[in-house]
């Protein structure tokens, strides 16, 4: 019902189907009914529908790649193709405007459900079974035109924004723990030149603990005068190197390359 052209019933067993659309169509996949704000739909006219929604965390699997549901002239595309890859690029190109990040393609296909409807002159395909198109992605990009606020559809979107910020984010603190080096024989202790660290620090009586960071090695030296006197157990020192680096604007990668951080 979803493929046939607009104004066309189908019936099933003598029951009329309740959805015309494609975007009906998408709205049925999921566990759950699907909220109109998950599901964000475009079209560039009769040739080309598409949308996205997000899926939900019992929903995501790591071993599939791309999640999409797609048809190249009413055959479904079950393994996608260029039409779904123009979809995943402006997807791509949305989150990144929404976090101020580049974002995989990982990230992206590993969190939401593309969808794609296309109507094609002479579409080529990977073999008779029609499952994968192969039409040159440019050849595809000329036929099958997209809106151009579909991008910020996407963007402002606040459920897809959250998602995809927090999934930035614990990719970025990855890199960054995969950066850090850690003591050989005790891995929860990273291993930081010239911190002197708190006796109780890693311990069950962590949280007690205060790093003391200094400007420079002489005034950890004077610090290190006064723990002499009340003692290390529960206070570390840490000296810098200039002023610290403000990591409100700056990317993942910056951070990591700072020693201090």
């Amino acid at each position: 019902a979803c493929l046939a052209d607009e104004g066309v019933q189908v019936t099933f067993n003598g029951n009329r189907i309740p959805f015309t659309s494609f975007r009906d169509y998408a709205a049925l996949h999921g566990r759950e009914p699907v909220s109109d704000s998950s599901l964000i739909f475009g079209s560039g006219g009769r040739r080309f529908q598409y949308g996205m929604r997000i899926l939900r965390e019992d929903e995501r699997s790591p071993l599939v790649g791309v999640q999409q549901v797609s048809f190249v002239n009413s055959v479904a595309t079950y393994r996608g193709g260029s039409h779904v890859q123009l979809v995943l690029e402006r997807v791509l190109k949305a989150a990144g405007v929404a976090t101020e990040d580049r974002v995989s393609n990982a990230i992206v296909r590993g969190n939401v459900l593309l969808f794609a409807k296309a109507t094609l002159d002479k579409p080529s395909f990977e073999s008779q079974s029609k499952e994968l198109l192969t039409t040159k992605l440019d050849e595809a990009r000329d036929n099958l035109k997209m809106a151009a606020r579909f991008i910020p559809e996407v963007s402002k979107n606040s459920g897809i924004v959250e998602l995809l910020a927090k999934a930035v984010e614990s990719n970025s603190w990855k890199n960054l723990q995969a950066t850090a080096k850690t003591n050989k024989k005790d891995k929860k202790h990273l291993l930081v030149p010239k911190l002197e660290d708190a006796l109780k620090a890693g311990k069950n009586e962590s949280d007690q603990c205060t790093l003391i960071v200094t400007e420079g090695d002489s005034a950890k030296a004077l610090a290190m005068a006064g723990l002499a006197v009340i003692g290390r157990d529960v206070y570390g020192v840490y000296p810098l190197r200039g002023k610290m680096l403000n990591v409100r604007d700056q990317a993942t990668k910056t951070v990591a390359k700072n020693e201090e951080l």
